[in-house]
């Protein structure tokens, strides 16, 4: 991403970046709506969904997070499907 200092334009610089996005939004977008239970059983879990989670934050080095116990992760369930899936959500607690 490119950051643009509209004020000193010598300092604007590229660099790394990533978007957060509002998980409604983010469930809507899937055809799916955000689980509020407090866990959610591993049955209930698309496996290759949450194995790709899991690869997805062993790459990024989030440690912090747990599918099951919705920790640093929105859970959401497919309106077509009764299994659910997660989404890292970036947050350090």
């Amino acid at each position: 991403m490119r950051y643009d200092d509209t004020g000193e334009p010598e300092k604007s610089f590229t660099s790394w970046a990533f978007l957060l996005e509002h998980k409604n939004k983010m469930a809507a977008r899937n055809d799916a709506r955000p689980v509020e239970a407090e866990a959610v059983h591993p049955r209930l879990m698309q496996p290759d969904k949450a194995a790709l989670e899991a690869i997805f934050n062993y790459m990024v080095g989030m440690t912090d997070y747990s599918a099951i116990y919705r920790h640093n992760v929105e859970v959401i369930r497919e309106t077509r499907s009764c299994l659910c899936r997660t989404t890292s959500t970036g947050r350090a607690s």
